[in-house]
């Protein structure tokens, strides 16, 4: 009910604030949906795990001992960057420097993924580089 100037009465004003919300038009409906897509692909969850998952610090491959160096490094915006060096044990290294892969890891994955080509890159007498990127 309104007045003759067309204002709502007081009842009516606390009987529209009680009313349920609106529902989302279609369009905002989509709108969402797209966003919440592209978020999904762009930005999607960040891969979880443990340090026990990049495996044991020191191990015995094919009869030569390696170990892990696990690091922190600081990127150009202050964020701590969290690293790992796959490499031989001093008393099995050929030389004092050896060659290093830097494996960076795909979207929404971390440094763990690089256990994958470890094998193939220590038994090529190379070392191996990996960090979790912090993307942009």
């Amino acid at each position: 009910l309104t007045d003759d100037a067309g204002n709502r009465s007081a009842n009516d004003r606390q009987q529209v604030e009680q009313e349920e919300p609106r529902q989302p038009s279609t369009w905002q409906m989509i709108k969402y949906g797209y966003n919440e897509m592209v978020n999904a692909i762009i930005r999607p969850p960040r891969a979880e795990y443990t340090m026990e998952m990049l495996g044991p610090v020191k191990f015995v491959m094919n009869g030569v001992q390696f170990q892990r160096d696990d690091l922190e490094l600081t990127n150009q915006f202050g964020k701590k960057v969290v690293c790992s060096h796959w490499e031989p044990a001093p008393q099995y290294r050929v030389k004092t420097r050896l060659p290093c892969i830097i494996y960076l890891h795909g979207n929404a994955s971390c440094r763990a993924e690089a256990l994958e080509c470890l094998p193939l890159v220590l038994s090529s007498g190379l070392t191996l580089f990996s960090l979790d990127l912090s993307g942009s």
